[in-house]
Formats: C-alpha cells, structure tokens, sequence
C-alpha cells in the first residue's frame, strides 16, 4: 500500500516536473508617446499586465491590475540577474511562434516612413537570424504598415513558447552561477 502511494506521488511530480506549460507573452510600444505594455498568459489565462515607461536612465513599469509603480535601474544587480535568466530561458524553451510588427507613420510625408520602416525591419531580420542560430525551430511572421495619414512609431511582438518546471530551475541555477562568477571576478579587480 505504502508503495503504492510513494509510486504515485513519485508519478506525479515527475509530471509536474516535465509537463509542458505553454505561455504567451505579448508586447506593445508606441515610441512617440514613450508608453508601452507587456502582457503574460499561461494556458490562455492572463497571468499579468504592466504598462512601461522609458525615463532618462530607468525604465517605470506600472502593474495595471494592482497600481504599482516599478523603477528598474539597468546596471542593478537583480536586473542584470533577471537579464541572464532571461537569456538561459531562451537557451532552453521551445519557441513556437514568433510574430513581429512595426507601423511608422508621418503626416504629409511617406518617403521617411518608408526609410525608418525598412532600416527597422533590417534590425528584426538581423534579430531573428540570430535567434535562428540559436533556435531553428520555430514559425515567424515580420510585417507592419507605413503610414501617411498620422504620426506614429509601434513596435508590437507575440511570442508563444512552451517550457517546464525543470527548465526553470536549471535556468535560475545557471544564472545564479553566472552572477555569483562574475561578482567574484569584479571583486578579484
């Protein structure tokens, strides 16, 4: 009987180790108005929201469902940690999809609409062929609009990704390596 259980239980974290969890992130910046969101679902359910904001030297993230206001220095320490996290997920999550899309607009004007649009689809296209030597798998869509009815600058990205518990943890492992490696290299000098 005992055994029993200790096989389901051993059953079931394993499942919860290695199930897949599919996660959808969405991102929104219109550069003329300096204001951008960020919105996280996880199995279609809306996870979190936050509204961000560019400052001279740190980025304002506001939650929109809690009213909280969030200043990020880039050259923190948990920044920087959050970076190599984010870069050792990225090194390990199966991406599914990734949709990019820019609309540049000026009023009366369409040739440097045209001119931003193209040198702006140059960076994405530099960007995915680097994702592409990282990650060859996944599905890609790059377009947007040029316009010359209104000003604008949006810059807007979907991605859908599927990942693990277990990738996780060894990501916040391995980024906590790094840190603690470059720390005592900086305290070394």
């Amino acid at each position: 009987m005992q055994s029993e259980i200790f096989v389901y239980i051993l059953l079931i974290l394993l499942l919860v180790l290695f199930a897949p969890i599919f996660v959808q992130v969405r991102f929104y910046f219109n550069a003329l108005q300096n204001l951008g969101a960020v919105a996280i679902s996880v199995f279609g359910i809306k996870i979190s929201c936050v509204q961000i904001e560019f400052d001279k030297d740190k980025i304002n993230v506001i939650s929109l469902k809690k009213d909280k206001q969030l200043s990020l220095d880039p050259n923190d320490q948990k920044v920087q940690f959050t970076n190599k996290l984010m870069y050792q997920l990225f090194l390990r999550i199966k991406i599914i999809k990734l949709t990019l899309f820019c609309d540049v607009g000026k009023v009366q004007d369409a040739f440097l609409p045209a001119m931003i649009k193209g040198g702006i689809d140059i960076l994405l296209y530099t960007f995915l062929s680097y994702c592409y030597t990282k990650k060859s798998t996944f599905e890609t869509v790059v377009g947007g609009q040029i316009s010359s009815q209104k000003d604008e600058l949006v810059l807007s990205a979907y991605l859908h990704v599927v990942f693990n518990v277990l990738t996780i943890i060894l990501s916040l492992v391995r980024a906590k390596q790094k840190t603690n490696k470059e720390a005592s290299y900086a305290k070394s000098r």
